[in-house]
């Protein structure tokens, strides 16, 4: 990582069946898209599709995953926010 986040946000207490391993094998799956043709993905997208593998293997659910992302975002409306001096 070359900067720090602007935040952890814990999105599941996963079950005993799903290993650490499991859970880094989903991570590790999720492609990185940097071609030309994809300049409008970011690491955002990213992480929303590492947590679609997520639900995928049963660590957590549709609408934790959405819970997920709503938070991120509020997180980086809220940063946003606070570098244009409005916060």
């Amino acid at each position: 990582m070359s900067e720090q986040p602007i935040a952890w946000i814990p999105v599941c207490t996963a079950p005993e069946s799903v290993t650490k391993a499991k859970i880094i094998l989903a991570c590790a799956s999720t492609s990185v898209r940097n071609s030309n043709n994809d300049r409008d993905w970011n690491c955002q997208n990213w992480v929303g599709e590492a947590l679609t593998e997520l639900v995928k293997i049963g660590c957590l659910t549709k609408e934790e995953r959405v819970a997920a992302i709503d938070k991120i975002l509020e997180i980086i409306l809220e940063a946003e926010l606070k570098d244009d001096g409005l916060y």
